[in-house]
């Protein structure tokens, strides 16, 4: 009986069989890059994602920040330093306070002393919280309040703090070119008449014209950052040997501005010629700005603009002397 020969496969089959091997591993070994290559993908739009929320809380928590400060600034103004002691005096230093809404025409007397309850929020989607801690500190003399304004936030579970801190203190104006005590102009020198012929925006309560009332007290305020502008109008073309602004910036920064003079109304292709250029690295509330011209120019129209600030832009008064 004859044993039967098993046929050995031929080195093509044998080829072919180390080829299939050799598929299947590429195969895994492209699926797995594949794998790790969508992982990094996704990792970094994750992070990206994550980044994005977080930038985006900061600038809302910025702003409300901001304006939590700006409505002190406003006290001060309005009530002036001792006005706005006597009021948080009469609430007990340290004073906390919950910003929920800004008041407006009541003042820090529609605020009640305490911090944020858990269901006052300042938006509508009950994220962000704002309150402000004020203390008073007394050097010899000298007295300062402290104010800090803090708007906290959470993305997840982790909370986020924004704190925007201004210390209040009885101040001198001061010249950009370094102290000097605002002077009263004679009636010799009094500025021109002006009224406000546009800006670029306004925040309530703190329109234009009071740039213009002759009150020191008061102010424009744009309710935001630069760049803004401020035009007035002086009635008729006018000999102008000198400008001078008052400037109300805080917190005390940088800050640089022009002003254009032009004798048209027509400001679609710019504000007219450039007259003058004002910066001061130290700028702060009641920093004066003045130019005389060695030859008076003649206009109608000035536009203050200011182009860069790390305040808010916001003027006292804005004058131009014959």
């Amino acid at each position: 009986m004859k044993k039967s020969r098993q046929s050995r496969p031929s080195s093509a089959s044998r080829s072919l069989g180390v080829f299939r091997g050799s598929s299947l591993i590429e195969v895994i070994i492209a699926t797995g890059i594949v794998a790790m290559v969508m992982t990094a993908v996704v990792s970094v739009i994750g992070v990206s994602i994550r980044n994005t929320a977080q930038a985006k809380g900061k600038a809302i928590a910025t702003k409300y920040s901001q304006e939590g400060m700006e409505f002190f600034r406003q006290q001060r103004q309005f009530l002036g330093f001792d006005g706005l002691n006597s009021l948080l005096q009469a609430k007990s230093y340290p004073v906390t306070l919950c910003l929920r809404t800004i008041p407006d025409s009541a003042g820090l007397q529609a605020l009640s002393n305490g911090a944020c309850g858990t269901s006052q929020f300042v938006d509508n989607k009950q994220q962000f919280q704002r309150q402000a801690v004020i203390t008073r500190t007394n050097a010899g003399t000298a007295t300062t309040l402290n104010v800090n304004v803090t708007t906290t936030w959470y993305e997840g579970n982790i909370q986020r703090t924004n704190n925007l801190s201004q210390s209040f203190k009885k101040y001198q104006l001061t010249d950009a070119a370094g102290p000097s005590q605002y002077p009263v102009p004679s009636p010799s020198s009094q500025p021109y008449v002006a009224s406000i012929q546009a800006t670029s925006q306004d925040l309530a309560g703190n329109g234009g014209a009071l740039a213009v009332d002759g009150n020191m007290s008061t102010f424009w305020n744009a309710g935001g950052f630069a760049p803004q502008w401020i035009r007035i109008n002086l009635g008729q073309p006018r000999t102008i040997s000198k400008i001078r602004l008052v400037l109300n910036h805080w917190p005390v920064g940088s800050s640089t501005h022009r002003v254009s003079a032009s004798n048209s109304s027509d400001f679609s292709s710019g504000f007219g010629n450039v007259v003058a250029n004002f910066s001061n690295g130290s700028s702060q509330p009641g920093t004066v700005f003045q130019q005389t011209f060695s030859t008076p120019i003649t206009a109608q129209y000035l536009t203050v603009e200011t182009t860069s600030t790390n305040s808010w832009v916001s003027w006292y008064e804005i004058e131009a002397y014959p």
